[in-house]
């Protein structure tokens, strides 16, 4: 490998990482090519490190076998007869799309759907006759989608950094937006949409600067960051209590079988391995039982408070409209 040989892994096509960790120190060259990248690598080995798994979102789909990744609409605004069952949940869901999809105006045919899950409303979308393209950054989703519904135009990348030269009617964002870097977004949604195009936003935000739940919106930036960039609010609909059923039944789920499971796991381990590795573990991982134990005890359960989301958030249907460009 000294003498100009190149290694047998070099200018192998890999998809582009998040992480790339390497067995020794040096240089690379990275030869970036769309979404994917050719890598160089003198005399040293790369390893492959994936990028990191949702093990909550493999759970909902594979365990649960959910079809949709949001919330339930409940029309009712509880439960059909006050019964916890997973069937009454998923056609909530699926009332949530029917629902959601009723705002689109008739104008519309191309559509972006912007983080669209493994791919259930795109697919809805597309027997409806629209010309859709599936977005995500999500390999995990990616791989679902393309397994479920192969006939759909997938593209892995995160909605700042897509490029597309053609432009869309609607960009459809379904518990998206709270994960859209404001100071790029409204104007990439602006890049890709048609004059008088639309942008369809379902979504819970934050009413004030908390911490809860705080990977979401502030609702009065986030209605400044796209009014300063050139969109219009032509419909909001408040809709808060139909879905807070959700929590409620994720509550029940947690406290009746996801907790206990998870404790009666820890009772198990403790069992099956010896008081000096006992004692040596929790030294070494104190701070991560640490983390651990505040997630389930308390961080959690407090996701799961209904009464304190209605008071800290707000869940919305906007309709969004691009306004045209005078002169």
């Amino acid at each position: 490998m000294s003498n100009g040989v190149n290694h047998p892994f070099s200018a192998t096509k890999w998809s582009l990482l998040t992480e790339t960790t390497y067995a020794a120190g040096g240089d690379c060259k990275k030869v970036l090519i769309s979404n994917e990248c050719f890598i160089q690598l003198p005399n040293y080995y790369m390893i492959k490190q994936k990028e990191k798994i949702d093990y909550g979102l493999k759970f909902f789909v594979e365990v649960l076998g959910a079809e949709d990744l949001h919330w339930g609409f409940f029309s009712e605004k509880k439960f059909p007869n006050g019964e916890w069952s997973l069937s009454s949940f998923k056609e909530a869901q699926r009332e949530y799309t029917r629902h959601l999809l009723s705002y689109i105006p008739d104008s519309v045919h191309k559509i972006l759907d912007v983080g669209c899950g493994i791919g259930t409303t795109s697919n809805i979308l597309n027997k409806k006759g629209y010309d859709v393209t599936s977005l995500s950054c999500d390999w995990y989703q990616g791989e679902v989608l393309k397994k479920k519904h192969p006939h759909l135009r997938f593209v892995k990348s995160k909605f700042e950094k897509f490029r597309e030269e053609k432009q869309y009617d609607l960009l459809l964002l379904s518990e998206s937006a709270q994960y859209l870097d404001m100071k790029v977004a409204p104007r990439k949604a602006y890049e890709l949409l048609i004059p008088s195009g639309y942008m369809l936003v379902c979504d819970y935000f934050r009413k004030m600067h908390d911490p809860y739940y705080k990977t979401c919106k502030v609702l009065e930036e986030f209605k400044r960051g796209m009014e300063e960039r050139g969109f219009v609010l032509l419909e909001e609909e408040d809709i808060t209590d139909y879905v807070t059923p959700t929590i409620d039944f994720a509550q029940f789920y947690y406290n009746r079988y996801a907790l206990p499971s998870v404790e009666l796991l820890g009772e198990y381990v403790k069992i099956q391995i010896s008081t000096p590795i006992r004692f040596f573990s929790n030294i070494l991982l104190r701070k991560k039982l640490k983390k651990l134990n505040y997630y389930l005890k308390e961080h959690t359960p407090e996701k799961f408070d209904s009464g304190l989301f209605r008071k800290k958030l707000v869940y919305l249907i906007q309709l969004w409209k691009k306004k045209e460009k005078r002169g």
